[in-house]
């Protein structure tokens, strides 16, 4: 008499080991090909309930990948925006708060973006000043003061983020000027009074190299999604499609060239990736599947129930 016995999730792992285990001892013959893009994500990251009836092609699993890469940037940044003024046990806006405290002990009259709220607050401002909570605001340039002329100057604190230091010597350097700016004496300075100031100073004392804290990372996005794009376009040197890709080593370098392509041309890099008849989507899932590390991408589309015969 045939009786059907349902299996749990533990009975099926069992034995799936135990054929992985078979499979590496006595060799795989006709069966599974390991290394293919199909397979070479562990079939453990499923809650399974039977075996894999479809698996996804390689454009699918590189389409799932870089919707997943492309959230990466927004998602470090709003973390890293806390870490960058995280102070010991004060939290992680705890130099944010001194830095305000101790603009109003000097005696400036500054205010938060929204009243009384540090956290919602993404900037502090007074007069012509404002202080950026993102130090990587314009481009590693978070303090901006307006002149009465319109323009923007901008600067960071020395050393690169305000580290609860008194205003004595909190300074800024400027993007523009090769001089460095004391906060608690230009901070009390009106418009009227800094603007002519500041433009003295900029034919005096220019700076010549303007850096930025991701200026350089910025160039080297640039050039990759320019070389990308011009590839597919039959530009450039030959092969470069691959040699980016294989340039690309981080998943978060990657999530910033999926986001800076869509921004520079209007669409997505696996959609012109799409119209490339150069390249399969075989050898591209083979390069970039590395960035998958985590196991957040499973290789089967479809289940089947599975069931044990006794």
């Amino acid at each position: 008499m045939k009786r059907i016995v349902r299996l749990t999730e533990s009975d099926l792992t069992r034995i799936v080991k135990r054929v992985i285990n078979e499979q590496m001892f006595f060799g795989t013959g006709g069966g599974m090909k390991l290394g293919t893009p199909e397979l070479d994500t562990p079939m453990f990251n499923h809650d399974m309930t039977g075996k894999c009836l479809t698996y996804k092609s390689s454009a699918e699993l590189t389409l799932e990948l870089f919707g997943k890469l492309s959230r990466i940037t927004e998602q470090s940044s709003k973390t890293f925006i806390n870490e960058q003024w995280q102070r010991d046990n004060d939290g992680p806006l705890g130099y944010w708060k001194i830095l305000y405290n101790t603009l109003k002990a000097g005696g400036i009259g500054v205010k938060w973006e929204v009243a009384n709220d540090p956290v919602k607050s993404t900037f502090m401002y007074w007069g012509p000043w404002v202080i950026s909570k993102d130090i990587n605001k314009n481009g590693g340039w978070p303090v901006s003061f307006t002149s009465t002329d319109k323009k923007l100057w901008l600067f960071k604190f020395s050393g690169g983020k305000y580290a609860g230091q008194p205003l004595a010597t909190a300074n800024l350097e400027s993007k523009n000027i090769g001089t460095k700016f004391n906060l608690g004496v230009w901070g009390k300075l009106t418009a009227a009074i800094a603007t002519p100031q500041f433009n003295k100073l900029s034919i005096s004392k220019p700076k010549t190299t303007v850096t930025g804290q991701t200026n350089q990372l910025d160039k080297t996005i640039q050039s990759w999604i320019l070389r990308l794009n011009n590839s597919m376009k039959g530009l450039g040197s030959s092969n470069d499609l691959t040699k980016v890709l294989s340039e690309i080593k981080t998943k978060e370098q990657m999530s910033s060239v999926l986001n800076a392509y869509n921004k520079k041309f209007g669409k997505t890099l696996y959609e012109d990736l799409s119209g490339e008849y150069t390249i399969s989507w075989d050898t591209i899932w083979g390069m970039v599947k590395r960035f998958n590390y985590g196991k957040s991408i499973g290789t089967c589309k479809k289940y089947a129930t599975q069931t044990y015969n006794a």
